[in-house]
């Protein structure tokens, strides 16, 4: 059986226009944490495997998206966290071997999108993360 995001990779790859969104179920950031290439060392399982799966399917080409929680600071604030979590990504996939053209962009949408309510910190947690919009 594939993992996760190797079937969903295999299932967009060949689609000419479809676009899909791959959440990271296990990558969250906590509030006011250093962004740091070595915070993402040991990287999650998902990360991994994510890792492995573009290694493998040159042809699937993502783009990392980065977001934020509200209550991270200003909508400025929040609009920087979440474009440097997504430059994170971005540079740990091209650091652990991901061609470059593989990765279209990346992309911080502040705390526009949220995943999750806000009421606690597990669901402000959720919205603190980034994603990998299949292309």
């Amino acid at each position: 059986m594939l993992p996760r995001f190797a079937l969903l990779a295999c299932l967009f790859c060949a689609a000419s226009s479809a676009t899909s969104v791959i959440d990271f179920r296990d990558v969250f950031f906590d509030a006011h944490q250093p962004l740091e290439l070595k915070n993402l060392d040991p990287p999650s399982s998902e990360l991994n495997e994510a890792l492995d799966t573009l290694k493998h399917m040159p042809k699937v080409q993502v783009l990392v998206s980065g977001y934020a929680d509200i209550g991270e600071g200003s909508k400025a604030d929040c609009q920087e966290i979440s474009e440097r979590r997504a430059l994170l990504v971005y540079e740990w996939l091209l650091a652990h071997g991901v061609y470059s053209a593989q990765l279209v962009g990346h992309r911080g949408f502040g705390a526009t999108q949220p995943k999750d309510f806000t009421d606690t910190e597990a669901q402000r947690r959720h919205n603190r993360r980034v994603e990998l919009n299949v292309q």
